[in-house]
């Protein structure tokens, strides 16, 4: 009871923190049977999180095994399936004890349970994969070879991408693999089990990366995130997919990633031509305070409704602001103050959100209570969360009216410096079109040599 109550807190919480959801390729989880799945690590705790809810399986952790020190965080931890593994880099003293928990391990997947590790090891806000342990292949080709290779276990990647880990409203993107057959291992694993071992992790290290944006040489990482700002939406015009948007931005940026990798091998001085050239016209739209959205004229905005539903509804969004603003704002004072490196801030707001904001509407609703009744407290407490959606809402659309206006009275009164930008965009968008003509045609000819 108590598990369902919180998955429904945080399923509330997770719903509240993202723009947009987006699982992909849900039908390849296996519904039953033993599985093992594998997990890029953008952002600490967020990430067994959003796959936990998501993930309609009945789930056991692979945790830090110096996170389990302290007895009460023990008890949590070991309540929430959780099952610690221990690092030579972290707890020398304590490698002994893993091959009691790969023996634990075994006997879920045994059981036909469902466990999950993260491989890499460690957390990093990073659109890279680091080095994969060999935990997660030696995990499930040893519980089947106690089992003479009978259990028919699988592994599945999980490839988990989001916009930005760290700030509130973005974007989130769960993209699963094909499952990764264990029987496929079996004859290589009695020949010689750690060559299978190896080429079971050279595996999952691909499927990760093909489910994942992994950027390998970060000094590309702004230059990239540029280019998509500006390029991405012309890819979506010139695609035949129908997916959904999050799952063909994860496309478009697959590719965008291997052109400027190619580039920058190949031709760095074309490449570097390009990047002052982006960055000099992502340095105007900034200091014109407009977006490239506007520039290409796909803002989506209808001024005229947005205009009588602003006043209209002001009385709603004040009653939701009013509510939810003390505990968005200590929730974002606790990440800043709390937490000392990027990568965990996140996964802190998260965290903190869910408790932060059940306690202050438990105490928005007994002071209504008091004054109106029970009754009144009940409905006050079930309308405070979409409440605030709707005053998150109200505030995404002020704004956008506020951005549309000043850009209508730019193009009024400096319509000729809005044109030169219309026209390096495009330049920038020809040369672009341009080297992925050149990137493709090269991608061809290598597949075909």
């Amino acid at each position: 009871m108590l598990k369902r109550i919180l998955k429904l807190l945080l399923h509330l919480t997770v719903k509240g923190y993202f723009r947009s959801i987006t699982i992909n390729n849900l039908k390849a989880i296996p519904k039953e049977g033993p599985v093992l799945f594998v997990a890029n690590h953008p952002s600490a705790f967020m990430d067994p999180i959003v796959i936990t809810l998501f993930i309609n399986r009945n789930l056991h952790y692979l945790a830090r095994g110096e996170s389990f020190a302290n007895p009460v965080m023990r008890f949590i931890y070991t309540s929430l399936n959780m099952i610690p593994i221990y690092r030579a880099a972290t707890s020398p003293d304590e490698m002994h004890k893993n091959k009691a928990v790969f023996q634990k391990c075994y006997d879920h997947l045994t059981n036909e349970g469902a466990v999950i590790i993260f491989p890499e090891g460690t957390s990093k806000t990073e659109r890279r994969l680091r080095p994969i342990k060999t935990g997660a292949a030696r995990i499930t080709l040893g519980a089947e070879a106690q089992s003479d290779f009978n259990l028919g276990c699988t592994i599945v990647p999980i490839g988990v991408n989001y916009s930005d880990p760290h700030t509130f409203y973005n974007d989130l993107l769960l993209n699963i693999g094909e499952p990764i057959k264990m029987a496929d291992y079996k004859e290589q694993y009695l020949n010689n089990d750690r060559e299978a071992v190896k080429a079971l992790t050279e595996k999952i290290k691909q499927e990760l990366e093909n489910n994942t944006v992994v950027i390998q040489n970060e000094d590309l990482d702004e230059l990239i995130v540029n280019i998509e700002k500006i390029y991405r939406s012309k890819l979506r015009e010139n695609s035949d997919d129908d997916s959904e948007q999050s799952v063909q931005n994860f496309k478009m940026s697959k590719e965008i990633v291997e052109a400027v990798s190619y580039f920058n091998t190949h031709d760095p001085e074309i490449l570097s031509k390009l990047k002052d050239k982006i960055e000099k016209y992502l340095g105007d739209l900034n200091r014109l305070n407009i977006r490239d959205k506007q520039m290409r004229g796909q803002e989506g905005f209808n001024l005229f409704l947005t205009s009588l539903y602003l006043p209209f509804m002001f009385p709603v969004f004040l009653v939701g602001y009013i509510i939810n603003y003390p505990p968005y704002k200590l929730t974002g004072i606790m990440a800043i103050k709390l937490v000392n490196s990027d990568d965990f801030k996140g996964s802190l707001q998260l965290a903190s959100s869910m408790i932060i904001f059940l306690v202050i509407y438990l105490g928005w609703a007994v002071g209504v209570s008091l004054f109106f009744g029970k009754l009144a407290a009940l409905g006050f407490f079930c309308l405070a969360y979409p409440a605030g959606m709707h005053a998150l809402h109200y505030a995404r659309q002020f704004y956008r009216l506020k951005s549309n206006l000043r850009f209508m009275k730019l193009f009024m009164t400096d319509v000729k410096r809005l044109t030169n930008l219309s026209v390096v965009r495009e330049q920038i968008i020809e040369e672009l079109e341009g080297g992925r003509k050149i990137y493709l045609e090269t991608k061809d000819e290598s597949t075909t040599a």
